[in-house]
C-alpha cells in the first residue's frame, strides 16, 4: 500500500520541537513527490523505487546534510528544494548494490552525467576559485557538490546505485585527479574502451570511477585503515588494469592515492595492466601496456608492434617526461592520515603501525617510483628518439633502472636511427633483461660502430 509520506518524513528528520519539522525536509517531500513521473523521463534497467519501497533505511542526518549543502551551495531553500527535486526526477535511486566493488560506471552512465551537467551547470560556481563553472572546465569537486552529493542524501546510496540496481563489476579501474575536467575524462574512457575492447565486441566495459562508487556520505565505511581493506583495493583486485588519466600537469603523479594505485599494478602479482591515457582537444592519447586486442589479432606481430608505435608517438612529451623521475612518496592528500598509512602500507609495515610516521626515504618507495619511470620510458622511447631528447630527459636511466623489466621489445625502422642511437639503447639496457627484440630494418644510417656500442652492453642474462 502507499506510505504515509508525512509520517515517513516525521520518522526519518524527528521534529527538534513538536510540529516543527527540520529545514531540508521539505526538500525530501519535493523529491519524493516527484520521482513518479521519473520513470517516464529518465531509462532505468531496475524501474525507480520508491522510498517505502529501500531494502534498508535512508541514512542517519540527511535532513542535517541538506542543510550544510544549501548553505555550501549558497542557495535559498526555494532554489534548494527545486534542485532536489530535478535530481529525483533525473536520477531516481534503483537499488542498493552491496558491494562498492561492483559499483563500476559505463560509458553511456558517464554520458548521463554529462548531458546533466551541460544542462545545468550555468547555475554552478567553483567555490576554490570563486569563479562561474563551464562545461568545458566542470570538474568532479564541482559534479561532486552540485549532483552527486545532493542526489545521493536521501538514500545514502552511492551515485552508481541511482544508474542501476544491478552489479556492474568493473574490468577497468581509473586512477586520476578530481580536478580533471569531466569532459577530458569522458574523452579518456571513450577512446580507452574504443582502442582495448576486443575486435567486434559492441560490449559497454564498467570502469571503476571512486566519485560514483563510494557512498559520499558514508566514506568512513569505505575508507578503513588498511589501504588493502578499503573499496579502492578491493576494485582493483576484480579489474583487467588501470587506466591512469593525466591532465596537462600530470597531478595524479603527486596524490597519494593515484601513488598506492599505481604501486598496486606495478607490484601485483597478477599482472595487472597500466593504460596511460590524457585528453586532446578532440579525442585522447593513450599508451599501452603491451598490444591491444586488435594489434594482437594481426597474423604479423611486427606489424602489430609497429601500430603501437604510431599510436603512441601521439602522446605529449612533456607528459612522459614528468613521469621519468616520479616521486610518488612525496605525493599530496587531502587527509593526512591517508598518505602516512599508504606510505607505511607501501614499506611493508604490519596494520598494527599503519598509524606510525612514515619512513622518509625506503626501498619500496624507490622501487615503485623505478617501475613507473620505467613504465613512461618503454612507451616513449620512439618519441625521445624523434625529439633527440633520449638523454636529456632521462629515457635511458628510467630503463635501465626498472628493477622489474624482463623484455623490451623496441621497433626503430620507424623513426631511421643513427649508431648513436643504438648506443643510447645498449646503455638503456637493465642488467636482469631476458628478452630483447630490436627492429632496424631499412635503417641506412646505423652501422658497425652502433652495433658494436649496442653488443657491448648486452646483458648476459638474456636467453
Amino acid at each position: 500500500g502507499r506510505v504515509n509520506l508525512e509520517a515517513f518524513l516525521a520518522w526519518l528528520f524527528p521534529a527538534t520541537a513538536e510540529g516543527e519539522l527540520l529545514e531540508g525536509q521539505a526538500c525530501v517531500a519535493s523529491a519524493e513527490s516527484s520521482s513518479s513521473s521519473a520513470s517516464s523521463q529518465v531509462p532505468a534497467i531496475c524501474g525507480p523505487q520508491s522510498l517505502c519501497e529501500h531494502p534498508k533505511s535512508p541514512g542517519e542526518g540527511a535532513s542535517q546534510r541538506a542543510v550544510d549543502m544549501r548553505k555550501e551551495l549558497g542557495m535559498d531553500e526555494a532554489t534548494f528544494a527545486d534542485r532536489i527535486s530535478k535530481l529525483a526526477v533525473s536520477f531516481p535511486f534503483q537499488g542498493y548494490i552491496p558491494l562498492t566493488e561492483h559499483r563500476g560506471i559505463t560509458l553511456s552512465q558517464l554520458r548521463r552525467v554529462e548531458a546533466f551537467m551541460e544542462d545545468d551547470v550555468h547555475t554552478w560556481q567553483d567555490f576554490h576559485k570563486g569563479t562561474a563553472v563551464t562545461a568545458e572546465t566542470a570538474n568532479l569537486y564541482n559534479v561532486n557538490a552540485y549532483l552527486i552529493k545532493p542526489s545521493t542524501n536521501v538514500d545514502n546510496c552511492a551515485f552508481v546505485e541511482l544508474l542501476t540496481c544491478i552489479d556492474q563489476r568493473p574490468e577497468w579501474f581509473c586512477s586520476h585527479w578530481w580536478g580533471e575536467p569531466i569532459k577530458a575524462f569522458i574523452r579518456c574512457v571513450q577512446e580507452h574502451q574504443t582502442l582495448r575492447r576486443p575486435p567486434g565486441d559492441m560490449t559497454e566495459w564498467a570502469y571503476w570511477v571512486c566519485a560514483y562508487a563510494n557512498r559520499q556520505h558514508s566514506l568512513n565505511e569505505e575508507l578503513v585503515k588498511d589501504p588493502s581493506k578499503t573499496s579502492f583495493f578491493k576494485a582493483m583486485q576484480l579489474a583487467r588494469g588501470i587506466l591512469l588519466i593525466l591532465d596537462s600537469a600530470a597531478t595524479p603523479l603527486t596524490r597519494i592515492w593515484c601513488a598506492y594505485e599505481e604501486y598496486v599494478a606495478l607490484t601485483s602479482d597478477s599482472a595487472m595492466l597500466l593504460d596511460i591515457s590524457t585528453a586532446t582537444d578532440s579525442g585522447a592519447d593513450l599508451l599501452t601496456d603491451g598490444l591491444t586486442d586488435a594489434e594482437n589479432a594481426l597474423k604479423d606481430q611486427g606489424q602489430a608492434h609497429r601500430l603501437q608505435v604510431h599510436r603512441q608517438t601521439a602522446f605529449p612529451l612533456e607528459l612522459l617526461s614528468k613521469g621519468l623521475q616520479p616521486s610518488l612518496h612525496k605525493a599530496e592528500a587531502s587527509q593526512n592520515e591517508d598518505r602516512v598509512r599508504i606510505l607505511n602500507k607501501i614499506a611493508g609495515r604490519d596494520v598494527a603501525e599503519l598509524d606510525e610516521p612514515p619512513h622518509e626515504e625506503h626501498e619500496k618507495y624507490e622501487e615503485v617510483n623505478r617501475c613507473l619511470a620505467g613504465v613512461f620510458a618503454q612507451a616513449g622511447w620512439i618519441k625521445g628518439v624523434l625529439n633527440r631528447s633520449v638523454r636529456k630527459d632521462g629515457f635511458i636511466e628510467a630503463i635501465r633502472g626498472d628493477p622489474h623489466r624482463k623484455v623490451w621489445i623496441l621497433d626503430l625502422s620507424m623513426v631511421d636511427p643513427d649508431d648513436a642511437d643504438l648506443a643510447d639503447v645498449g646503455e638503456a639496457l637493465p642488467a636482469q633483461l631476458l628478452q630483447f627484440t630490436l627492429s632496424c630494418r631499412r635503417c641506412e644510417q646505423v652501422n658497425d660502430a652502433g652495433l658494436a656500442a649496442l653488443a657491448g652492453h648486452l646483458p648476459g642474462s638474456l636467453q
